[in-house]
């Protein structure tokens, strides 16, 4: 699959099959390469998305700080 900026806007090529390939190759690298430990789940429930942990002390908590974190960190003020 490629993905090109034309004169109308993001144009795509390649179709599913070359979508899901991608995605499964990206995966593949991930989870082979030397990131496979900074992998985290949130700790929002119910979310169960999947993150890398880039942060500097690997102390990351969620998949998005706009999201589950904000939402957590409201809860905890509120009680």
């Amino acid at each position: 699959m490629s993905v090109l900026l034309g004169e109308h806007g993001v144009v795509r090529d390649g179709g599913l099959r070359a979508a899901l390939s991608s995605v499964a190759r990206a995966a593949v690298e991930l989870l082979g390469g030397p990131q496979t430990a900074l992998i985290r789940e949130c700790e929002a429930a119910p979310c169960t998305r999947l993150y890398v942990d880039a942060s500097h002390r690997r102390t990351r908590r969620w998949c998005d700080m706009r999201g589950c974190g904000n939402r957590a960190k409201a809860r905890v003020r509120e009680s």
